[in-house]
């Protein structure tokens, strides 16, 4: 069920991504499926049959182990932080030979109940600039959007410490100099 490895800079977030038909599964199984507390890093269940690279929106849950274990997405508590922000604001994905980069646009805390959960896929041009105002809308912080970005989100979702709440630290895709001229020739 590995599909994708994602390491986040300044954090012990290194571990493969998981598929899943049932969110539920990998909140408490490993790579193996054999029971876990920790659980897995895993896409949502939306993706399943899906090819990831071309989502518009790639949410990935892992659990926030709490204040006494910083293991699976526990540390993206520090983007709780302004100044950890700014001094680490890159995702990697790495899917097959691809390493993709996602700069961080934004930090929300949140419910389930958040309508960008729902979203997935756009389609549109004037609908992905509604997207990036809303989540500069809802952040934690100001964050400058990159000058060069391809219009594809990444969202890591996890608990916030009260378990009510979510975390969200969302990133938008990096142009990078090996995709550039992919970006070029399709303008």
């Amino acid at each position: 069920d590995i599909v994708a490895w994602i390491k986040v800079p300044g954090t012990k977030v290194d571990y493969p991504v998981l598929k899943t038909e049932d969110n539920n599964f990998y909140l408490s199984h490993d790579i193996d499926k054999s029971y876990s507390q920790f659980g897995s890093i895993f896409l949502d269940q939306r993706y399943y049959n899906l090819d990831i690279l071309k989502a518009d929106n790639l949410i990935v849950y892992g659990h926030n182990m709490g204040q006494w274990n910083d293991t699976m997405l526990g540390t993206l508590m520090k983007f709780k932080q302004k100044d950890f922000c700014e001094e680490h604001n890159e995702i990697y994905l790495y899917k097959g030979n691809e390493k993709i980069i996602y700069n961080v646009v934004s930090v929300i805390r949140t419910t389930t109940a958040d309508e960008w959960y729902n979203f997935i896929s756009y389609g549109k041009e004037s609908t992905f600039n509604e997207k990036i105002t809303y989540v500069k809308d809802k952040s934690m912080y100001d964050f400058t959007m990159p000058e060069h970005i391809r219009k594809r989100f990444i969202t890591l979702s996890t608990c916030d410490y009260d378990g009510a709440y979510k975390i969200l630290v969302i990133g938008v895709k990096k142009v990078t100099k090996s995709n550039l001229s992919n970006q070029v020739l399709r303008c």
